[in-house]
Parts: structure tokens; sequence; C-alpha cells
């Protein structure tokens, strides 16, 4: 099994990019890596694109192909990797396999999604596919109901209580304000969200006992990086 290192990373800023398709915001974050890789379109062998709506919400399907078209990759291999929310952590799994056995000595990984360019009904819809389609889905099931039922079960089983769930949010803005990336930054207090008269409006219920900084925002955004075989 051949060793693997990471040789290259790129990002663009996450939040609403109503200038770019879907491709180009790929584009841009694989181009950054390239750069930062020191490499060129014609060292990479392999590309994995993850993205979870890609189809549904951009009307694009074939989109690794259209990235490798589109930064002049060819003839490299093309692959779209879809797995939920762990569609990245398999993109790059899957890299990560081609290179230690040999198949491939570098590889690009990018995750790319685009969310931002319809409502947020529709997204809640596409993303409440993920639930089952017969025992939850045809029930009006989301994935925020689903995770308020978890974390009320959480919260009755180990004594949590809904200012613990707060702490959370305030460390997660926290660290949003350093990253130049975060989609949001914009630093909370426990005060504001939890305790004070009108934290009802500024954190409301989302699926009790979630509330509004407890959920992830709807974004636009893509990230890339470069692996290859360590002793390349």
């Amino acid at each position: 099994m051949e060793k693997v290192a990471i040789v290259g990373q790129g990002m663009v800023k996450f939040g609403k990019h109503t200038e770019k398709t879907f491709v180009d915001l790929a584009a841009k974050a694989s181009l950054r890596a390239l750069e930062n890789s020191r490499m060129t379109e014609k060292n990479i062998d392999a590309l994995y694109l993850s993205s979870l709506f890609a189809g549904e919400l951009n009307h694009q399907v074939g989109t690794a192909s259209a990235l490798v078209d589109t930064l002049g990759l060819l003839p490299c291999a093309a692959n779209r990797i879809e797995n939920g929310p762990a569609a990245g952590g398999s993109a790059i799994r899957e890299a990560y396999m081609a290179i230690a056995s040999g198949v491939h000595v570098i590889v690009m990984v990018t995750g790319c999604d685009k969310m931002r360019q319809v409502s947020n009904a529709t997204v809640t819809d596409y993303v409440a596919t993920m639930a089952h389609p017969e025992a939850e889905y045809v029930h009006g099931v989301t994935l925020p109901s689903l995770a308020g039922m978890l974390a009320r079960l959480y919260m009755h089983k180990y004594g949590m209580e809904r200012k613990h769930l707060s702490m959370v949010s305030v460390k997660n803005q926290k660290n949003g304000c350093k990253n130049p990336f975060a989609h949001v930054q914009q630093e909370i207090t426990m005060e504001g969200i939890c305790f004070e008269p009108e934290s009802e409006i500024n954190n409301p219920l989302v699926a009790d006992p979630l509330r509004l900084y407890d959920c992830c925002p709807v974004s636009d955004g893509s990230a890339s990086i470069i692996l290859c075989s360590a002793e390349r």
C-alpha cells in the first residue's frame, strides 16, 4: 500500500453565489488547490467530485465530467460521489484508496453544493428525501425535526439542558468569526440567545428543542484538496 499525502488545498467563501454556476464555483476552489500544490492540470490522474444536490437543485448532472472539461484536466478520470452529508469524506476515502492501491498517483477531490438559488422550503424538502421514503418522509418528517427528536432523547437520557446546546452555538459562532471562508461571521452571547427576554426573537424555535443557532445555514460553497503518492 502506498502512503498518501495531501499536497494542495483551495476553498471559496461560503454564502450566496448568484453570479456563479455550480461548475464555476467548483472550478474556483479546484484552481486554488492546483495553484497551492504548484501543479498543473496535466498532473492530475483522476477527479472525485462530491455533491449532495448538484442535479436536483442546479439542473445539471455529469458534473464531474463537466468540471474536468472546465479545468482542462483531460484525459483525467471523472467520478461523482454522493453519500448524503458524508459525500465529501467518502470522496476523499475513494481518492485515498485509489492512490494507496497504485491505481492513480495524483488525485483531485472537490466538494461543491449550490443551495441558495431555491427557496428554503424547496431545500428543506430535498434534504428530507434522505429520510426513509415510506416510514418518515411521507409523514412530513424533515431533517431538523429528526434532529430535534434525537436532541430531546439525548436530553432525557443524559440530563443535557437547553443552555448546553446554546454553549455549543456560542462556541461555533466565535470560531466562525476567525474563519474568512465562513458563511456567518457574527459572535453571539449566551444572554442574547438563551437568557434575555429578546432571546426568543434572536434565536427562534426551529424544531423543539433546536433553535436557529443550533442549525447550519443553507449555503453555496466549494472546497478542494489534491492527494498524491507520498513517494512521488
